[in-house]
């Protein structure tokens, strides 16, 4: 199981899938998220998604979920919308930032 299904977050087949994103992006606005951080803005809804994650340690349903949750999410999200189907090579570069770079928390 994904840990985006572990923490009850929707995936791309389920039917919830675009209000999911609207929902995070009207977070994410609430946040004033600048997207991407240093780095160009594609898969812009998985920055922001990462956004409300480490500014609020919760999903934007309120659960809890710690640095190394959110930062598998965002790989997932980054795998999610991939042209490559699942083998994107910067959904592991921008993984691999986030949990070198990125805010820590339990």
């Amino acid at each position: 199981m994904k840990t985006h299904e572990k923490l009850g977050l929707p995936g791309p087949k389920d039917f919830d899938w675009k209000i999911y994103w609207k929902k995070v992006r009207a977070r994410a606005k609430e946040l004033k998220s600048d997207g991407c951080t240093g780095v160009a803005d594609i898969y812009l809804d998985a920055c922001y998604e990462h956004d409300v994650h480490c500014r609020t340690h919760k999903t934007i349903y309120h659960l809890p979920l710690s640095s190394k949750e959110a930062a598998t999410v965002f790989r997932e999200r980054i795998h999610q919308m991939s042209w490559f189907n699942g083998l994107s090579p910067m959904a592991w570069w921008r993984w691999a930032g986030v949990r070198v770079l990125g805010p820590q928390w339990s």
